[in-house]
């Protein structure tokens, strides 16, 4: 199993934090900073749409449901130190 692995700046615009991987079969996204990531699908993620990642916390995904597309990431304001893993076949 591979594992592709990244840091990313999210501000409070929509900001790309893992690209979409077909091969897919676990990631996890870590948020490292001091302001709540909302999370989501595709560039529309917002502050009232999107699944919010507290401070020092992380959101999980696998199985056969899993999203394979990418996911995005926003703020409200200023940025958030963002770490990802995305384990591959």
């Amino acid at each position: 199993m591979a594992v592709i692995y990244n840091t990313v700046t999210v501000a409070s615009t929509a900001t790309l934090i893992i690209p979409s991987n077909p091969g897919r079969r676990m990631f996890v996204i870590y948020n490292n900073g001091s302001n709540i990531v909302y999370i989501g699908p595709d560039a529309n993620v917002t502050t009232s749409n999107g699944i919010p990642i507290l401070q020092q916390s992380s959101f999980t995904q696998n199985g056969s449901r899993m999203w394979m597309g990418a996911w995005y990431g926003i703020t409200v304001s200023s940025t958030s130190d963002t770490r990802y893993m995305d384990y591959n076949e």
